[in-house]
């Protein structure tokens, strides 16, 4: 897979950067984070979750072969 522009994102991605990466909406980006099968993760003593990059692009690589409909 080719990143292109995930290569812009930081190490460490909020719900707005997962947002705007795959162009859902904030709250979608929330539901997701929340979702057993994403890798996000509360940082010690954090309210906000997080997700490191490279586990949401391996997590997009995981989800890429879905078909829709």
């Amino acid at each position: 897979m080719d990143y292109g522009v995930f290569n812009d994102l930081p190490d460490m991605l909020r719900a707005e950067d997962v947002s705007k990466a795959l162009r859902i909406s904030r709250s979608s980006a929330y539901t997701l984070m929340h979702a057993a099968d994403f890798p996000a993760f509360r940082p010690l003593g954090g309210k906000t979750l997080r997700v490191s990059k490279a586990s949401f692009l391996a997590w997009i690589d995981g989800h890429s072969d879905i078909q829709g409909g």
